[in-house]
């Protein structure tokens, strides 16, 4: 638990008197060690009034002096008391007399208007009843009670503490709230309050000061802030309320109030001196008459009253919630001005006709229609001059004479017409200048392009004939040229089939060789397989010599037998015979079979031979069947072009011909122009020219 001067919340005035409680306790327990040392001195215990009651109250008076007004300060005192009641209590050996001085330190604390200091008092005291008690059941040399009292006394004691406690803690948390509403002294608090029902506001001393949120002194500054704001409104109010009267009173447009009443409150002077002109009677009959009017919605009219033409404008006032208030009549002498308009209006459709002689007058009243009659009268002055001068200058010019030209000063856009004027005078002779000095250039160029005209047209007629004889030689070249390409085409055809035959030949060869090839392999095997026979009837021979053997060595038995083997080897001398002259047959047909292979082998590498040379005689001629293509395209394209050059040098003999009567019209329009220039007066025009040069 934090015990600061910050929980629960403080104010200077909560400390102020925490400050004022400390110092009354102090004195309190000085009184309680002068009891103390009374005691000590009539009961000889000066060891408690040495080990607890003159260190307690050293300690008291050190915080006191240290951190005044402080949380914790609160909280020492009250143990320092408690301290002081227990050391009474020893040193009159338990009386129970001395025991209400614990009641009466609890019902004091009050004053600290702080519940936490009486709870810390009340159980320190609990806990040294306790404590004591039962040390002094056990025999030890202290004393809180009366020698014989029971545990019963000890809780009668606590009873009356706890009870004490609650009422005395709910009644400082009641009472701390009505400091922290007040959060000031109260008699400070009733002077401040009669301060601001004077209408004056609090000093500058309470002003700075802070005070707690939602107390008394708080709504008093915040009321005193309130009044000083509402004084200085109130005061501003009654400046703008002077200002907008020296204002009204200084306009030139009567102006009346009238308040829900019909009571006119006020009245400007230009209202007041209206009556110099008009009947008191009428004006105030015309000012209800206006009241009368303009007393719902307002109105604005123009009204005649007397001899002057009045701008009525009526507006009436509301309150904030609607209810009128009255009604303010604003009057405006306009008869001047009406005057004047009528003039205007007048003097404006003669100037739309072209009248600029017309003048604004009797305007010498001033005011702003009479400064803008001066405005429109200097305006048409300036404007007719200008115009006049402008008429005179065009008037010359019409006649041919250039030499008019605008010397009066102008301003302006008047100005600027003036530079324009001369400078297009100045301009125009220049032009004409130059178009009589370029009309005989443009005759004598006319001329002179008609005469080149018609040589240009002789030698273009000449090259066109001769590009029509290389026309039709380029047409005779390239029908020939198309016969050779048609030729080229056949050849190259020709050429193609030929190489087909030659590779089909050479196809066919190949085949050829490879069936000689074939028989040359199955002669090889008919061989071997006389190989073969031939060795089976030499081994067939062996078994009829073997056989006939055995047959002689049979003897008779064996006679038939070797009539049989006789037989059996006639067989394969003869089967021998004929193997060998088949071997011999064979190997003759297939040395000539070899002898063939290689024939047709180089009639095949000379077909191939062929196929390519024909291949290369194709391909040859496909390049001249394409070349002679190309140049059939270039030389039709050639005539194609000379037929355009034939065709655009014919149509340049006509362009050439409209030239020459465009020269022909040129010249006669130059000379045309140079009579129209003629007209124009030939002095004023040199100078003009000098000028413009």
């Amino acid at each position: 638990m934090e015990l600061s001067a910050s929980a629960p919340p403080t104010s200077n005035y909560a400390t102020r008197l925490a400050i004022k409680a400390d110092r009354l306790f102090l004195w309190l327990a000085v009184l309680q060690s002068a009891g103390s040392l009374v005691l000590a001195w009539s009961q000889g215990q000066w060891t408690t009034f040495l080990a607890v009651t003159l260190p307690s109250l050293l300690l008291m008076a050190w915080q006191v002096h240290a951190n005044p007004g402080t949380r914790l300060t609160r909280i020492t005192n009250a143990l320092v008391l408690m301290a002081l009641v227990a050391a009474t209590i020893q040193q009159a050996h338990g009386l129970v007399e001395m025991h209400f001085g614990v009641f009466v330190i609890l019902a004091l604390l009050l004053y600290y208007r702080d519940w936490l200091p009486v709870v810390v008092a009340a159980g320190a005291i609990a806990v040294h009843h306790l404590a004591f008690y039962w040390l002094q059941s056990r025999g030890m040399p202290v004393q809180a009670f009366t020698v014989g009292s029971g545990f019963g006394i000890v809780l009668l004691h606590a009873g009356y503490v706890i009870v004490e406690t609650a009422f005395v803690c709910v009644m400082a948390i009641q009472l701390r709230r009505q400091v922290d509403a007040l959060d000031h002294e109260a008699d400070a608090l009733a002077e401040l309050a009669d301060t601001l029902a004077t209408g004056a506001t609090l000093p500058p001393a309470i002003m700075q000061q802070t005070f707690r949120s939602g107390s008394l002194a708080q709504a008093l500054v915040r009321m005193s802030v309130q009044v000083e704001e509402r004084i200085a409104q109130q005061q501003q109010l009654l400046l703008e309320n002077r200002r907008i009267r020296l204002a009204l009173d200084a306009s030139a447009m009567a102006v009346a109030i009238v308040d829900g009443q019909g009571a006119a409150i006020y009245r400007n002077q230009s209202f007041q001196q209206l009556s110099t002109h008009v009947d008191a009677d009428v004006l105030e009959t015309a000012l209800a008459d206006a009241v009368q009017l303009g007393h719902a919605t307002g109105t604005s009219r123009t009204r005649a009253l007397a001899a002057l033409q009045l701008q009525e404008n009526i507006t009436p006032v509301h309150d904030h919630d609607g209810s009128s208030l009255g009604v303010v009549v604003e009057w405006q002498d306009r008869t001047q001005d009406l005057m004047l308009e009528e003039q205007l209006a007048t003097v404006i459709a003669q100037a739309t006709r072209g009248e600029l002689g017309a003048r604004l007058h009797g305007h010498a009243n001033g005011g702003t229609l009479g400064q803008l009659a001066d405005g429109v009268n200097r305006f048409l002055a300036i404007t007719d001059d200008s115009l006049q001068d402008m008429r005179q200058m065009l008037g010359a010019m019409s006649r041919g004479d250039l030499s008019q030209r605008i010397d009066r000063p102008c301003e302006g856009v008047f100005e600027q017409m003036k530079r324009d004027a001369n400078a297009t005078a100045d301009e125009l002779a220049r032009i004409i200048a130059q178009i009589r000095s370029s009309s005989s250039a443009i005759n004598h160029a006319a001329g002179h392009i008609l005469t080149r005209n018609d040589a240009l047209e002789q030698q273009v007629q000449r090259q066109s004939a001769t590009l029509g004889h290389t026309a039709a030689q380029m047409q005779a070249v390239l029908g020939t040229m198309q016969q050779h390409t048609a030729q080229a085409a056949d050849a190259d055809k020709l050429t193609a089939a030929a190489s087909e035959a030659a590779r089909s030949g050479g196809d066919t060869m190949q085949q050829a060789m490879g069936t000689m090839q074939q028989m040359e392999q199955a002669s090889r095997r008919i061989q071997d397989i006389i190989s073969v026979i031939d060795g089976l009837a030499f081994q067939t021979n062996i078994l009829a010599l073997n056989a006939a053997v055995e047959a002689a060595r049979a003897g008779d038995e064996g006679r038939g037998f070797a009539v049989v083997a006789s037989e059996v080897r006639a067989l394969a001398l003869r089967s021998s015979t004929a193997a060998s002259q088949i071997k011999t047959l064979i190997g003759e047909s297939v040395t000539h079979m070899q002898a063939g292979v290689q024939q047709v082998r180089h009639a095949g590498e000379g077909m191939q031979h062929i196929v390519a040379t024909i291949g290369q005689v194709s391909s040859t001629l496909s390049k001249i069947a394409i070349a002679s293509q190309q140049e059939a395209g270039s030389i039709a394209q050639v005539h194609h072009t000379l037929n355009n050059v034939d065709t655009d040098m014919r149509d340049g003999v006509t362009r050439m011909q409209d030239a020459s009567a465009a020269a022909r019209a040129m010249g006669d329009h130059a000379a045309q122009l140079e009579d129209a220039v003629s007209t124009f007066v030939a002095d004023a025009f040199d100078d003009c020219a000098k000028r413009a040069a």
